[in-house]
């Protein structure tokens, strides 16, 4: 459920589950109603979508963020159990005292891609100078879009020196690879979305990809998008906000909103 009284601004140490349950349009959030309004709809508003299950690239995902940008966290908060299968009494003995003690149970195989990729961040030089420097982990940003005034929201893997830093995990970390990711993932929205909501959280900052891969040897590029992918980023998502403010402001939230084809026929080529 959205929180009560919406955030506003930058907000630094917020739980991830207190930032996912906050109000506010999000990235993924634009990428359900590219699908359709109706797609967004039933999942933000109808009451009867499923609960979101987390897989097993969700969970590494986690793990490496942790590791490689909040390593003391990741030493503190994350324990290693001493069984590699999920499925086993131990790991359900172990996973239950976790719990209890605030901490989060992890496999050692997912402890050791996490440090894997860590050690490749840390010694790429440029994503190196980038996090010794004074900065911050999953920050948080909140603002109204100026255009609409609808709230947007997201979560920077790390903010400062002048950077927006967003890791990512990727079997193939060369050029080919991150452009075939950042049109498969829409990654030049995110970068227009949240560069668009640092400015107006008082950030002016440049954004920028660190692909590590998961597979040996774990390489890392360090990444950004030319003037012409970030316009067209800005162009998807002004018209996604746009498609966003029409229907929430003509439909609300009881009434469920247009699909894919509505009342017409389309014609497709392929």
């Amino acid at each position: 459920m959205p929180s009560k009284e919406p955030l506003k601004g930058l907000v630094a140490d917020l739980p991830d589950k207190d930032y996912h349950a906050a109000s506010g349009v999000s990235k993924s959030s634009l990428d359900v109603l590219r699908r359709s309004p109706f797609h967004y709809w039933s999942v933000f508003f109808s009451g009867t979508a499923p609960a979101r299950k987390e897989t097993q690239s969700m969970r590494e995902g986690t793990v490496i963020h942790a590791a490689v940008l909040e390593p003391e966290r990741y030493a503190s908060d994350f324990l290693v159990a001493p069984c590699k299968d999920r499925r086993s009494k131990v790991w359900t003995e172990f996973s239950e005292e976790c719990e209890a003690n605030g901490k989060t149970p992890i496999t050692p195989g997912e402890d050791e891609l996490a440090q894997r990729c860590g050690d490749s961040v840390r010694s790429n030089p440029i994503a190196s100078e980038i996090l010794n420097q004074k900065g911050y982990a999953e920050m948080s940003a909140f603002a109204n879009d100026e255009v609409t005034g609808q709230l947007m929201r997201s979560r920077f893997d790390w903010l400062g020196n002048g950077f927006i830093m967003d890791l990512k995990t990727s079997m193939d970390a060369s050029q080919w690879g991150v452009r075939k990711s950042t049109r498969s993932f829409r990654y030049h929205v995110q970068a227009a979305m949240y560069s668009e909501l640092s400015r107006l959280c008082g950030e002016e900052v440049d954004f920028i990809f660190c692909f590590v891969e998961r597979l040996h040897p774990f390489c890392c590029g360090m990444y950004e998008l030319d003037k012409a992918s970030m316009e067209t980023g800005r162009t998807e998502w002004r018209r996604l906000m746009d498609l966003y403010h029409e229907c929430i402001t003509k439909y609300g939230t009881e009434t469920s909103w247009p699909g894919y084809t509505g009342a017409d026929i389309q014609k497709i080529s392929i």
